[in-house]
């Protein structure tokens, strides 16, 4: 009885050594290579639901909800490097053979920490509206260390915010930042139960985490897709171009595309320029 006992306990701790928690949630659809898609700040896997009706006959998608996002619980420390490295060890742990990444916002800046982290895991990688180094968008002059306090009053005011105004401040980011109001009402439904806590140490992490220095690291190509509607004029558009092309052009085969017609939820606001620009890259 004795050996039994202790059989079943090795097993036991056997299975347990396999079996890993992640920090997200992951949603599986369709067949085909894999595609790992993530989303951006507060958002859930919900964002990709058009994206993935169009790659879903072709690609298997892998759609993830990160902590704190929605319902998803939060986590602990910091943020980033933790998403980070659990990305990685979903797709050693899965086997996934090169799988491709998308990434919007806060996903965008991920592929490119991805990239950095681990140049030959993954495939194709795609960034739609994400920066290695978010702050110069709000100031070109910007650097990691200047970016410090600003990242720590804005943590803060997300916080100390009570609940009701969190939840009403994330609605009027997505009114800025998705045209349709239908489209905006779908998205606050899915991202206003995030975890204050979470969206503050992620946004924190961002503006503070300068990759520039790093992405010429990055083997996979990558296709940063820019939202545009901002730039109305001929100086705006240039300086649009330099600002994302700028940050891409260490890494040895990245190209951009902007549209122009489009806010920061691209695929939202112009899904046709994006399915078509994301379907050609990807199958290419």
């Amino acid at each position: 009885m004795k050996t039994v006992a202790s059989l079943a306990l090795l097993m036991f701790a056997a299975v347990s050594a396999f079996a890993r928690d992640y920090s997200f949630a992951v949603k599986v659809v369709g067949h085909g290579k894999p595609v790992i898609l993530i989303p951006g700040l507060t958002c859930t896997g919900d964002v990709w639901d058009g994206t993935v009706a169009k790659l879903k006959d072709k690609y298997e998608c892998h759609i993830l909800t990160l902590p704190g996002f929605g319902k998803q619980p939060p986590i602990d420390g910091p943020y980033l490097s933790h998403v980070r490295d659990d990305i990685i060890a979903y797709v050693k742990d899965k086997k996934l053979d090169h799988p491709m990444v998308i990434g919007h916002s806060l996903g965008g800046f991920m592929v490119f920490y991805l990239g950095v982290a681990e140049p030959k895991l993954f495939g194709k990688m795609v960034s739609v509206d994400g920066l290695p180094f978010l702050a110069v968008i709000f100031n070109p002059k910007a650097t990691a260390e200047s970016m410090k306090p600003m990242a720590e009053m804005i943590a803060k005011q997300m916080t100390s915010s009570k609940p009701e105004a969190f939840q009403a401040s994330i609605k009027s980011n997505l009114v800025q930042e998705i045209t349709e109001p239908k489209n905006v009402d779908a998205m606050d439904a899915f991202c206003k139960d995030s975890n204050p806590a979470d969206v503050a140490e992620a946004m924190k992490e961002m503006l503070v985490t300068d990759l520039r220095g790093e992405v010429s690291k990055i083997q996979s190509p990558i296709l940063l897709i820019a939202a545009g509607q901002w730039a109305k004029t001929d100086a705006q558009k240039k300086s649009l171009n330099e600002i994302y092309s700028s940050q891409i052009q260490t890494i040895p085969n990245a190209k951009l595309e902007v549209a122009w017609t489009a806010r920061h939820f691209v695929m939202l606001d112009d899904p046709a320029f994006f399915y078509k620009a994301v379907e050609d890259f990807l199958g290419s």
